[in-house]
């Protein structure tokens, strides 16, 4: 799933010992490849890219869109 601006996220570390990092999406720099401006809880942030990161959760105000209608509705006559 892709990342917009808001978008809570998650980043495993290399490192087994070391905890997950979470942060905040503050842009969307590139779709293609996904490249994302993030701002960590600590108060840093980074230039990642799209495959490094999970969305943990979505800002409560935007609603993802429903998947399009596969099938047409019946022509009214």
């Amino acid at each position: 799933m892709a990342a917009i601006v808001g978008d809570r996220v998650a980043v495993q570390p290399k490192s087994v010992h070391a905890s997950e990092r979470m942060g905040t999406v503050d842009a969307v720099l590139a779709e293609s490849p996904p490249r994302y401006q993030v701002r960590w809880d600590t108060g840093g942030w980074s230039i990642i890219t799209g495959g490094a990161l999970r969305v943990v959760s979505t800002p409560a105000s935007r609603k993802r869109q429903p998947s399009r209608r596969t099938t047409t509705p019946p022509k009214k006559r």
